[in-house]
């Protein structure tokens, strides 16, 4: 796979930032283990502070990944930042988009929108706001942005009197 830097893909048609969403019951332990943990170390019980701290940090971490995201999407692909590195797609590569709804209750829900590539892998993008128009500039089916509501013109009723 060849590196793209992001001029190649065109002028940016729409940037999607992550959303920082509760993510179920896995947010309130992560914020109860780290409250712990600051509450241990400052009573002095170092090691059951880390402790807290640490199961609060990998708790907590789910959230702060997609929390810290952004799809730009370009004419030619899109580019899909985060935490962990950067994917760089073009549309001739995109083999199907679809979205998937998930109702948890450790993550809570939200929508993924997930990506078909060559050779059957997928990238799966979640957390991310407005999911519906993301696939829908994904796909192709993106439709024409609305334009300013025009007032009907005055129509001439003609007749004699």
């Amino acid at each position: 796979m060849t590196r793209r830097s992001e001029t190649e893909l065109g002028p940016t048609v729409a940037r999607f930032r992550g959303v920082l969403a509760p993510g179920g019951y896995l947010s309130y332990l992560a914020a109860l283990a780290l409250i712990a943990g600051v509450v241990g170390i400052g009573k002095g019980m170092v090691l059951n502070g880390l402790y807290g701290l640490a199961v609060g940090v990998l708790a907590g971490s789910p959230t702060v990944l997609g929390w810290r995201q952004e799809v730009a999407v370009h004419q030619q692909g899109f580019v899909w930042r985060r935490l962990t590195g950067t994917r760089t797609v073009l549309h001739a590569e995109i083999q199907g988009v679809r979205r998937i709804s998930v109702r948890g209750s450790m993550r809570g829900n939200y929508e993924v929108v997930a990506v078909t590539l060559p050779g059957g892998r997928e990238v799966f993008i979640g957390r991310i706001e407005d999911p519906q128009r993301l696939a829908l500039l994904l796909s192709g089916a993106e439709p024409a942005p609305m334009s300013a509501w025009q007032p009907p013109a005055p129509t001439v009723q003609g007749g004699t009197q």
